[in-house]
């Protein structure tokens, strides 16, 4: 006979923010559950391109969520890449070729705008829209790699 041990949880959706801008920080994992933890890793899609799995914490000092994004290495979702690089203020400028890994990633942190969406269960799920260039942003904020104290939530 299975067994399972038993939780409080009402299911998925629970863990959101109300749509809008947000800080964020690059995590070298988060944990969503006691057999659920994702890595901030180097990966490949389901379509077998290259990709980079995000765990981050976006929120305020109040109120913070764990989440997780993918930048996909092709040439069409080459601006969701650059757009993530200008969050954290490392935009070298157009057409120039940037190595970007996962190690490199941990530790960010910029701003970005989140949406809430239904997942395919029905449940809402908060997703990153996009990420808001550094030159939009306080530039005070943003350090490479932000040392502990600079948090800025």
């Amino acid at each position: 006979m299975p067994w399972v041990k038993t939780t409080d949880s009402e299911g998925g959706g629970k863990n959101i923010l109300e749509p809008g801008e947000y800080f964020f920080k690059v995590l070298p994992s988060v944990e969503f559950s006691e057999s659920y933890t994702v890595h901030t890793q180097a990966d490949t899609s389901s379509n077998g391109n290259e990709q980079i799995i995000l765990a981050l914490e976006v929120g305020t000092k109040d109120e913070r969520v764990k989440m997780v994004d993918y930048l996909t290495f092709t040439e069409g979702a080459a601006w969701r890449i650059s757009t993530f690089i200008k969050a954290v203020g490392g935009y070298p400028g157009s057409s120039k070729d940037v190595e970007l890994t996962a190690a490199k990633c941990i530790g960010l942190t910029g701003k970005c705008e989140t949406a809430v969406e239904k997942n395919k269960k029905g449940y809402d799920r908060m997703r990153i829209a996009w990420y808001i260039p550094a030159d939009k942003q306080d530039p005070n904020l943003f350090v490479q790699p932000i040392e502990e104290d600079d948090i800025p939530f």
